[in-house]
């Protein structure tokens, strides 16, 4: 099955989707809509195989056997800063809110900066869908350069990318079994995005497709696999050159960490495709990270780890450990937290304790990276719970003060009390006719917003 929609249908079958008796957020495969409530490891070593994982070039047919029980080294991805031989003068220090990630745009801004300046969104269906999300992608990237896609879920179905056009055949289970879930799932392990895909049967395959053809330079894949016992394979094949495959070895039972293969490639080509298929056993797949390589051209990536029905004490019951040697890995300067909408029709909740929570997701963050920069997104409103949106919108915005992030007031933003029920109104529509989701015009405004904000402050 190949998943393409255009925004106009996206948008129709969204507004189509009736509202349910719930409370989170579900995103059927091209529809949002309602349903039901509620190193790091250790810092692992690097092994010889994780050594050789890092080395991979696509120019020649590579297969590389990784311990089952052993993952790579959490710090040997694309998120350091490269050394020059010379060191520029130093730009002029920023202070106060989003200090940091200035800085850093600063920097690229100067021509001084040779990594990405990279951000991380978490947040619930908004997030997965793409179009809010992916709308500030490409505004900054276009203002301060294209740094490429960035992380993409892989046989994700439901899932869509702004980037890139998601391909998957045949079937794919997914891990845990409740992506949004509050409580901890098994050993909590699933990648940077909160999911692991399995195939459900030989033959199935699942990959992307590159859309922007203006990326210049070499790109850098970092392709993120967990092997469920001694045997699993995967092979991954890109348009135009040699396979790549991985292997579990040894006599472990247990299952693998999880295991990264970065490699690069040549500049985009039209119809540049990476697909990867499970070629012995049925390993799980925990996504793919695409830049452009920042030594030729730093810019902007913007990674999106959005789930249908997300709270903030979704990411909470990740592993720990686990999941911030992958934050790690990514290493941004910026933090975007998007969660409330799903909190809001949590009635049976008192909206007090999210204040809690979403100061416990940001010490996660913190705690391996001190001097990040933090943003913390209002809830949409929901025309089904107006009071609670508010309410909720207030305790986000108390939580961001305490913990020193930058507010944005998405209702406010909206136009206040009754905004997502005008919005619904409007002719075309900016509101889904579940009173919950926006369409496809009305994330592309927000995104908008946020960017002129961001930047208005920049």
């Amino acid at each position: 099955m190949r998943l393409r929609t255009t925004p106009t249908q996206w948008t129709e079958r969204l507004s189509r989707r009736k509202l349910g008796g719930f409370g989170c957020l579900m995103l059927a495969p091209f529809a949002l809509v309602h349903c039901g409530t509620a190193r790091e490891q250790g810092a692992p070593e690097r092994t010889a195989a994780s050594t050789a994982a890092a080395q991979t070039s696509v120019t020649a047919p590579t297969t590389i056997a990784v311990d089952a029980d052993a993952g790579t080294d959490a710090d040997a991805g694309d998120g350091g800063t490269a050394e020059t031989a010379e060191r520029p003068a130093p730009l002029p220090k920023r202070e106060g809110d989003l200090a940091r990630f200035y800085t850093a745009l600063d920097a690229l801004k100067a021509g001084t900066r040779k990594d990405h300046v990279r951000i991380l969104w978490l947040g619930d269906s908004h997030g997965q869908a793409d179009f809010w999300s992916g709308k500030l992608r490409s505004i900054l990237q276009k203002r301060f350069g294209n740094g490429g896609p960035g992380f993409v879920h892989l046989g994700y179905k439901g899932y869509r990318h702004d980037g890139v056009e998601v391909i998957i055949k045949e079937k794919w289970s997914i891990a845990p079994k409740n992506p949004a879930a509050s409580n901890k799932a098994g050993d909590g392990i699933f990648g940077l995005g909160g999911v692991l895909m399995t195939p459900k049967e030989p033959g199935a395959e699942a990959g992307v497709e590159i859309k922007d053809t203006s990326l210049t330079g070499k790109l850098k894949w970092d392709l993120c696999v967990r092997f469920n016992r001694a045997g699993d394979e995967i092979t991954a094949n890109i348009t135009g050159k040699k396979p790549i495959k991985l292997k579990a070895s040894g006599k472990a039972s247990e299952r693998s960490a999880l295991v990264h293969s970065p490699f690069a490639t040549d500049p985009v080509e039209k119809g540049m495709r990476l697909m990867v298929q499970p070629s012995a056993g049925y390993p799980s797949l925990c996504g793919v990270v695409i830049e452009t390589d920042p030594l030729e051209s730093p810019g902007v990536v913007l990674d999106v780890a959005g789930i249908n029905g997300a709270r903030y004490t979704t990411a909470l019951g990740w592993n720990e450990e686990a999941w911030t040697a992958e934050f790690m890995r990514r290493s941004p300067e910026l933090v975007i937290f998007e969660y409330g909408t799903n909190e809001s029709g949590d009635v049976g909740i008192k909206a007090e304790v999210y204040e809690e929570r979403a100061a416990k997701l940001v010490e996660r963050v913190r705690n391996k990276k001190p001097d990040i920069d933090c943003a913390i997104l209002a809830p949409t409103e929901r025309s089904d719970q107006e009071e609670r949106s508010a309410r909720i919108r207030d305790i986000l915005k108390a939580a961001a003060k305490t913990n020193k992030c930058w507010f944005w007031d998405t209702i406010d933003v909206m136009g206040g009390k009754g905004s997502m029920r005008k919005w619904t109104l409007e002719n075309p529509p900016k509101g889904a006719k579940d009173g919950v989701h926006l369409t496809v015009r009305g994330y592309y405004s927000l995104g908008e917003r946020l960017a002129d904000d961001l930047m208005q402050k920049y």
